[in-house]
């Protein structure tokens, strides 16, 4: 009985996989041109072509969308993350935006394979795991959309394996690097700094808050103090400052609740 429910499992994780491949692989130019990775490309070639403030001027970056997109995206969609978030598509506006696209695809693909590797190292679970883990990935419809989408979670996800090496290994610098990751999204960050708070690693705690400031102070880049009010007002009109929309809100809370508490918080929060 074991075994065949290990087969039926291996065959809709397969079938899942072949269906990502085929969504993501029959996507259209016009679906690849208003994508999300359209925002953080336009961002970059603001930032190499030495305008930083620009990126959360709408005035500016709206135009500059439709532009590069053949009218194909909604100018009015905001960056609305650090400035540090579209230093990894500043070398991509070298080529042109499809192209770019594709590459970032690859780079995705390559982040989360090397997330996996890493967790699978420092959390091992057995000798197939990885190859398990590695495909359910690919079968999971949110990993479809990033792909399609072209958006930046495979960086996010990577920092959050670095956090758990350095809760494993006490590292500093594995701390420092995975909040300077996730501090491209901030809001994912708590849970982490709490978790090695409980650990009472001083050390690598600091280290951590010292790389998410780096990343989330990285707009006074993009023009000082006015450069980071711009971002915070672009991060709450795009909904970041909205209770229930905040996912990674319950991991940061539930370590502090008893029981079954932080199961019915959550659920009552995005009810």
């Amino acid at each position: 009985m074991r075994s065949r429910w290990q087969r039926l499992t291996v065959a809709v994780i397969a079938a899942f996989v072949i269906a990502g491949l085929l969504v993501v692989g029959h996507q259209s130019s016009l679906a690849r041109r208003s994508a999300d990775f359209t925002i953080n490309y336009s961002a970059g070639l603001l930032i190499r072509e030495g305008h930083p403030q620009a990126i959360y001027q709408r005035d500016q970056l709206g135009p500059l969308m439709l532009r590069l997109s053949d009218n194909a995206i909604d100018p009015r969609l905001p960056f609305d993350a650090p400035l540090a978030l579209a230093l990894p598509w500043v070398p991509l506006t070298f080529l042109p935006l499809e192209l770019a696209f594709h590459i970032w695809q690859i780079v995705t693909l390559s982040l989360l394979l090397l997330s996996l590797m890493l967790l699978a190292r420092w959390l091992p679970l057995g000798r197939r795991s990885l190859p398990l883990a590695m495909a359910a990935l690919l079968a999971f419809p949110a990993t479809w959309a990033l792909f399609s989408e072209g958006q930046s979670s495979a960086l996010l996800l990577l920092g959050a394996v670095l956090f758990v090496g350095a809760w494993r290994h006490d590292h500093w610098w594995m701390a420092a690097a995975g909040a300077l990751l996730l501090g491209l999204k901030p809001q994912y960050l708590p849970a982490y700094l709490v978790l090695l708070g409980a650990q009472r690693q001083w050390r690598t705690l600091t280290a951590a808050v010292l790389g998410a400031a780096a990343a989330g102070l990285s707009p006074l880049l993009a023009g000082g103090v006015n450069g980071l009010s711009a971002m915070v007002w672009s991060a709450l009109e795009a909904g970041q400052g909205v209770v229930r929309y905040n996912e990674s809100l319950i991991g940061t809370v539930s370590p502090l609740l008893p029981g079954r508490l932080p199961t019915i918080l959550g659920f009552s929060i995005w009810a």
